[in-house]
């Protein structure tokens, strides 16, 4: 195999995920790059998830090798010149201008292969709009992946329309990510950890679109020279609408700047922050150690709005990853599920028992 890269600005983009790059096994922790018609494909993949991207290069001599991935990432995040690839016997020789780095190989057929599997849907959707989506969630799922609903992202068709889900059995949030074509019925649930890598992935490509490719028990994420395939886990999502309140008794709007700034001192406690409210004021008040906070801030009321208690925690979150300059929140009781909205983007948050 010999194959020249002239702009290694896309090769440094496609070995950027070399992380991906991890197991018990050497193969592992390798970079499949195989070269064929004018193009150079990088393959990491830690059995969980496999990442590709092309890169357009002179192709002189086709073939494929592994080779140690974050080795070959470091050399070339070094370069600013045309890097060529050049098999030599048991060796690997990737130079640029001066420069010249020997790598080991692995034969191309150790390397664990994708999943295969024939498209039952597709679903194409602006890239910042999902990334946006789930930059609105990925706060939400825990670590344990023994709780797979809870450590998740679901993606599912609804009413024409792409929505991305997350819960941690005490708050769910809700994003709708755009309307497609009509592909009912279509769904995944997909590990935290994976979208993470997805919306790094869509932050580099955000004026591309992203087409996703359902498969059985797999999915594919195109977006631009990139893709990510991710298994889709095998669990039934609960019915999370259920969790909407049917009865609002009040609503509050407030601006989330204030609102925010007021929060940060309770969360850096990690208290409980009781929530009241005197006519046009939103009181918030944090009982710790010999210590009382009283906060008010002024807002607009309607109904009749109980008296919670919320992890201030939990409350902040949500407001960190909007824009907007005011949310609504909905309550329907002391002790039922508290909504808070702002544009495109819904979030239930279960109130604290005092």
């Amino acid at each position: 195999m010999k194959v020249r890269i002239v702009d290694p600005s896309a090769f440094r983009d496609a070995l950027s995920f070399s992380g991906i790059a991890k197991g018990t096994m050497e193969i592992l922790e390798c970079a499949l790059v195989e070269a064929e018609n004018d193009t150079v494909t990088v393959t990491v993949s830690d059995l969980s998830m496999w990442f590709r991207a092309k890169v357009p290069a002179v192709v002189e001599e086709g073939g494929a090798v592994a080779v140690r991935a974050k080795i070959l990432e470091g050399f070339v995040r070094s370069i600013d010149e045309p890097v060529v690839i050049e098999t030599r016997g048991d060796k690997v020789v990737v130079s640029s201008g001066e420069t010249e780095l020997k790598l080991s190989s692995y034969s191309a057929e150790d390397f664990p292969p994708g999943i295969e599997a024939e498209t039952v849907c597709t679903v194409t959707v602006q890239a910042d709009a999902l990334r946006r989506a789930l930059k609105k969630l990925l706060f939400i799922p825990t670590k344990d992946e023994f709780q797979p609903i809870k450590s998740s992202v679901y993606l599912h068709v609804v009413d024409e329309e792409l929505r991305a889900v997350a819960t941690d059995g005490v708050r769910l949030g809700v994003v709708p990510v755009g309307k497609i074509c009509d592909t009912k019925g279509t769904e995944g649930l997909f590990p935290k950890y994976v979208m993470q890598v997805l919306q790094r992935l869509l932050g580099m490509n955000a004026t591309s679109d992203v087409v996703i490719e359902f498969k059985p028990s797999l999915a594919v994420f195109n977006v631009g020279p990139f893709s990510l395939s991710s298994p889709v886990l095998g669990y039934a999502y609960p019915n999370y609408q259920q969790v909407f309140p049917e009865v609002v008794m009040g609503e509050v709007r407030v601006n989330r700047k204030q609102l925010t700034n007021t929060l940060r001192l309770s969360v850096m406690t990690d208290r409980i922050v009781k929530l009241s409210f005197n006519h046009d004021f939103f009181v918030l008040t944090t009982e710790g150690d010999n210590m009382v906070v009283t906060d008010k801030i002024r807002c607009e009321v309607r109904g009749k709005v109980p008296r919670v208690a919320l992890r201030a925690k939990f409350l902040l979150e949500p407001l960190m990853v909007v824009d907007d300059d005011e949310v609504v929140m909905r309550f329907s009781g002391p002790l039922s599920p508290v909504m808070l909205e702002a544009r495109e983007y819904t979030y239930v948050l279960m109130p604290v028992r005092l």
